[in-house]
């Protein structure tokens, strides 16, 4: 398939913006301009840098796009897992249209197609396209920063999913494809790596800098989590499972259990899998708006690839930069009241919440399994320790012999082990664990009944009614 001369060169000198001319002309002689490390015409419009060419496309999506409450918004910086997102959200969103997912869209349709993005694509030359033909829930994808988002986007119910990646593996990545689809000023030779890696310490790339367009989002997400989802790509592939649940409930469309069961999560994850949409054909010819490979869209994928083209004295200094840029980002995280974590606790929102389901899955395949799955209680540990390192020993294969029993070595272990010993240990009362968490911070009191001198007697009836009724018919249950 050879390319398309109808799109215009995203990255190339010369476009026509397709007016009105006079105020574009206007604006542009009151905006910095610069070359682009392949050549292209760069300005710096509301504070970010973009194509020349993606200006006038930047302005009708501010100006004409009227976003649904419904609507689904993919925001990402170029290059940060913006496709594997686009086929996640899509599979997630629309699993119930499809009887099967050998029948999703996916399967024959690139997913920059199935999700197109406002300012590089709907926009690009239509100034005020026609989007009443699209689906409910309607799903779009941008790299314009939160800031210069359409108001209609800022302001009504739609909600937000968005991608960050490691910035140096953004770049290599962003570079890579700039190169393999040649997009660039066929009279102007590229940059040699290091020169281009120092427009990107400066913050000079599509929708750059970085750590603007990234801070933006987070820190709308740390304000309004319920209108914001933050993801990061490095966690996406560590466990995809985990967040797409996390994506569906987000949504406001969670997996039933049913589905569980069924395999439906196992399947997306299969279905949009780097390997799998890599490999299809339809990802593998052609090009997208006429200038970009398909296959170009799935290089590698890899966690740390920079490693193989930057020097650690490269890394160590866009680090610096990171750090400068960054500081002071976590401290706008204001920890809630009491009262609205403890909301928060009842929703069942909790890392690895909710908490019944949680406890629910592994009491069940203790049922189940017992010879698979040991299940036991905090509280019983506390009043029978020495019972309980029996029934490790036993459960683990390995039981305790008479002769270690008169020798007192469970004895021995209990009192290794007690909590008191171990907040004690020199080891766990300084430092840090993975360089964040305080080591001294997994001794707090231990004590059973300590939420009685934080939680009111309504609180706790509140929380017992819930667990009741999630625990219903489990023979699971703990006496508040």
């Amino acid at each position: 398939m050879e390319k398309n001369e109808e799109y215009p060169n995203i990255f190339s000198a010369e476009v026509d913006n397709n007016s009105p001319k006079d105020e574009l002309q206007e604006l542009l002689q009151t905006l910095e301009q610069r070359s682009y490390w392949n050549g292209g015409k760069f300005v710096k419009y509301d504070g970010f840098w973009i194509p020349l060419e993606i200006l006038r496309p930047t302005l009708s999506t501010q100006k004409y796009f009227k976003a649904k409450d419904s609507d689904i918004i993919l925001a990402s910086f170029p290059k940060s897992g913006t496709t594997w997102l686009k086929a996640l959200t899509f599979s997630i969103a629309n699993r119930n249209i499809y009887a099967t997912i050998d029948q999703n869209p996916l399967l024959i349709t690139h997913p920059q197609e199935v999700v197109p993005c406002l300012e590089f694509n709907l926009y690009l030359n239509k100034e005020n396209p026609d989007l009443q033909h699209f689906s409910n829930p309607r799903i779009f994808s941008t790299h314009i920063p939160f800031k210069s988002l359409p108001d209609s986007i800022r302001e009504s119910e739609c909600k937000i999913i968005y991608v960050c990646r490691n910035p140096l593996d953004q770049f290599i990545s962003e570079r890579q494809f700039v190169l393999e689809n040649k997009i660039q000023n066929d009279t102007v030779l590229p940059l040699k790596l290091e020169e281009s890696f120092d427009m990107f310490c400066q913050g000079i790339q599509v929708t750059g800098p970085v750590w603007d367009h990234t801070l933006g989002y987070w820190n709308v997400y740390l304000k309004n989590p319920e209108k914001v989802l933050f993801l990061k790509y490095e966690d996406l592939k560590h466990d995809i499972t985990f967040y797409l649940k996390k994506i569906a409930e987000f949504l406001g469309c969670p997996f039933s259990l049913e589905e569980e069961n069924q395999g439906v999560t196992e399947q997306i994850s299969k279905l949009c899998s780097f390997e799998n949409l890599k490999n299809l054909d339809v990802n593998k010819t052609g090009y997208f708006t006429g200038v970009m490979k398909n296959s170009s869209f799935f290089r590698k994928g890899e966690v740390g690839d920079w490693t193989n083209y930057l020097t650690p004295a490269m890394a160590e200094r866009f680090k610096n930069i990171m750090e400068s840029k960054m500081e002071g980002s976590e401290k706008d995280a204001v920890p809630l009241e009491f009262d609205e974590a403890f909301d928060m606790l009842c929703d069942g929102i909790l890392p690895f919440g909710p908490f019944w389901d949680h406890m629910l899955g592994y009491w069940n395949a203790h049922l189940k399994s017992p010879e698979k799955v040991l299940f036991l209680k905090y509280e019983d540990l506390k009043e029978d320790i020495t019972f309980y390192i029996k029934k490790i020993a036993e459960f683990l294969g390995c039981p305790f012999s008479l002769e270690e029993e008169k020798q007192g070595l469970i004895e021995q272990i209990s009192k290794l082990c007690s909590f008191e010993t171990l907040k004690n240990l020199e080891v766990n009362k300084t430092g840090y664990h993975i360089g964040v968490l305080k080591r001294s911070s997994f001794f707090r009191k231990g004590e059973i009944g300590d939420w009685t001198n934080y939680l009111t007697p309504a609180m706790a009836e509140r929380f017992q009614k819930i667990m009741e009724s999630k625990m219903e018919g489990s023979g699971l249950m703990f006496s508040i």
